[in-house]
């Protein structure tokens, strides 16, 4: 039997208590963490320290220098890095890392909502696209372009805001022309896939249409943005656009795919970046300017969902 005063063993991170693991990467594991003394709780993203992989500390050091150019209310915050610290585990044994710190974001994983609860109501839809699109409008102010824009990459703080979150792929430049493959495979733009030159705003524009389409119908519009998939082949066509919507319609009986919603996921899923519109464009969008819930309601609608769900 264990004596009352012997203390729970906990892993630490310097001097942090760890509490458990939020998530985990192919490079990164994520950790709440606790200072002692103030009791306040952090998340930690951890890199092992590897000096040959050049790979991992670009993308930290990308992250590191995109967080510190932006102040924003739907990103998350950045609070210090540390190069070499050690991470001692329950055994005793410990490592090398660096880590980023970054404020806790209490209420999880805004995927979980769509993964559990199905898909949002179109309201409710409209209010967290406009978070979205104010976060990467404060990104691109700052010559930052996220370049992986996708469901997981979006957290939810104790008021249920969204927060903006992992810029290891992002491009931190003011010119608007860049090269290379970056981001996730249902997220990216055909001139992505395709290894084009490519101007990062419209990367990003694309991403968010993605993720407004799956937000309102629960699943995503198609595998990836090449005419050899039959689903995004249908939406560019402008035959065949109708079958697509056609086709989600009678998927999603319970949705209504509005014209304004139609056209302005047509606009941000283009093939063509020239066609897509720019941030202050989808601001000044019909649909984007009607109304969305109060604060009090989004935050019960949001409890029900992750709370009242099988």
């Amino acid at each position: 039997m264990l004596s009352r005063n012997k203390e729970i063993p906990f892993s630490k991170l310097d001097c942090y208590v760890v509490l458990k693991t939020l998530g985990k990467g192919i490079t990164s594991k994520v950790k709440l963490i606790q200072e002692p003394a103030s009791k306040i709780l952090y998340a930690a993203k951890m890199f092992k320290i590897d000096k040959k992989d050049t790979h991992t500390r670009e993308h930290v050091f990308t992250e590191i220098e995109c967080l510190n150019r932006i102040s924003h209310k739907y990103v998350i915050k950045y609070i210090n890095y540390c190069e070499v610290g050690i991470y001692r585990k329950k055994n005793k044994t410990s490592y090398r890392c660096q880590f980023i710190l970054m404020e806790y974001c209490i209420n999880g994983e805004f995927y979980e909502l769509i993964n559990e609860g199905g898909s949002l109501d179109m309201d409710l839809c409209r209010f967290y696209f406009r978070q979205l699109i104010e976060a990467l409008e404060a990104c691109h102010r700052v010559g930052v372009y996220h370049g992986d824009l996708k469901l997981e990459n979006l957290l939810l703080d104790s008021e249920f805001n969204l927060k903006l979150i992992d810029f290891g792929s992002s491009n931190y430049i003011n010119l608007k022309d860049a090269m290379g493959i970056r981001g996730t495979e249902k997220y990216m733009p055909p001139e992505i896939r395709l290894n084009l030159e490519y101007d990062p705003e419209k990367v990003d524009v694309f991403g968010a249409g993605v993720i407004l389409f799956t937000m309102f119908a629960g699943t995503p519009p198609f595998n990836y943005a090449d005419v050899s998939d039959k689903f995004y082949r249908c939406l560019i066509g402008e035959e065949t656009s109708k079958l697509f919507w056609r086709y989600y319609q009678k998927k999603h009986e319970n949705k209504n795919f509005t014209v304004d919603l139609i056209s302005l996921i047509e606009k941000m899923l283009a093939y063509s970046p020239q066609d897509r519109p720019s941030i202050d464009d989808i601001k000044k969008n019909t649909w984007f300017n009607l109304n969305v819930p109060a604060k009090e309601e989004v935050i019960r609608m949001i409890s029900y969902l992750k709370f009242n769900t099988p």
